[in-house]
């Protein structure tokens, strides 16, 4: 009888660990967004670019595509309560920003999470009647970050917003060689969990 459990216990150990190694699988073929980042040489007027902070060069993108589009408004999402626009300028080592570009740079302080960081983007783009808006991310957030906007920009009244994205390519998670180093895996798994079907439930908690 012992012997007959043990069998079905490394039976049932395996299946799941074949299941779960290909899910591993999938969602490393999957990681990447699979729609064109936006085009930045199109016609496209953009209203409004979202920078979602938790990643590197995501803000000094976003400063980058607010110099092509000075009539937007550039939303830093996901801002501590106590930070400054001087404090992050200064921290992306930015220290001649004119005054025109800095009055269109709004600070969001409600956003902690990928979830909030859709719904305050959504709010801020009622707020401004921004029509084209462009996402700010890393690239292994894109899928994530889309997916959350998307279904929140649907929740509003206005059916004129389009979303488009620009990716960001972390050094800590190159799109080629990530799994070479033990940070890409840390970022790989973290956006394993909160994405995985095997945890359809689990609340997103961070960027």
């Amino acid at each position: 009888m012992k012997n007959t459990a043990v069998k079905i216990f490394l039976i049932v150990f395996f299946v799941f660990a074949a299941l779960w190694t290909k899910d591993l699988y999938e969602f490393s073929l999957l990681i990447k967004y699979p729609e064109k980042p936006f085009d930045i040489q199109s016609e496209v007027p953009v209203d409004m670019i979202a920078v979602l902070t938790g990643g590197q060069g995501r803000f000094r993108s976003g400063l980058d595509l607010l110099k092509k589009y000075p009539r937007a408004v550039l939303l830093v999402s996901g801002t501590e309560s106590y930070v400054t626009l001087d404090d992050v300028l200064k921290a992306n080592n930015v220290l001649d920003l004119s005054p025109s570009l800095r009055s269109q740079i709004w600070l969001g302080k409600f956003s902690k999470n990928t979830l909030e960081n859709a719904i305050e983007l959504r709010e801020v783009a009622e707020q401004t009647n921004s029509k084209n808006i462009l996402i700010v991310t890393s690239s292994y957030h894109a899928r994530r970050a889309m997916e959350f906007i998307k279904k929140e920009i649907d929740r509003s009244k206005r059916r004129d917003i389009a979303v488009y994205y620009q990716p960001v390519e972390s050094p800590n998670f190159p799109q080629t060689g990530w799994w070479r180093r033990w940070i890409g895996w840390r970022i790989f798994f973290s956006e394993y969990f909160k994405s995985s079907r095997f945890w359809p439930s689990r609340v997103d908690e961070q960027n």
